[in-house]
């Protein structure tokens, strides 16, 4: 391979990794973006688990949440980029990665919308997920003219 053709090469890995076109995005962000969904699901998930599976009173709405949230921040010293572990005990494996920050965010609906035409077609069958034609539909995007997106 001659230099020139390594070069291309490279570039066009580069590319492949971390483009950021309207409609074409790089493998890597939309890992990333994925991973924030992710976050923002299971912090979501969080808020409901602490307001209708756990069976303490304190907690039965967001303003309730919020106020044990700040009221823990102000005598333990922590801050929003700390585990939720420091807060609660034995909660389930998938929350126990999310800090205060993701309850907070949950609790004032703030939490990452999802952003569709990030993820391609090729991208969830490169996963080995099959759609039907419903499916398919569903995740179809049009522009304001009533056109299918690129």
């Amino acid at each position: 391979m001659s230099l020139d053709e390594l070069q291309k090469a490279y570039t066009h890995t580069l590319d492949m990794l971390y483009r950021k076109t309207n409609y074409k995005f790089g493998k890597l962000e939309v890992r990333k973006n994925i991973q924030k969904l992710h976050e923002s699901c299971n912090a979501e998930l969080l808020h409901r688990y602490i307001q209708h599976d756990l069976a303490i009173e304190m907690f039965k709405t967001n303003k309730d949440i919020l106020d044990f949230i700040n009221k823990f921040k102000e005598v333990n010293g922590a801050t929003n980029e700390d585990s939720i572990t420091t807060m609660f005990d034995n909660l389930p494996k998938e929350f126990e990665t999310l800090t205060i920050g993701d309850l907070l965010k949950a609790c004032l609906d703030a939490c990452e919308p999802i952003n569709r035409k990030l993820i391609s077609n090729e991208f969830i069958i490169s996963l080995g997920i099959w759609l039907t034609e419903d499916e398919k539909k569903d995740l179809t995007e049009f522009d304001e003219n009533g056109k299918l997106r690129p």
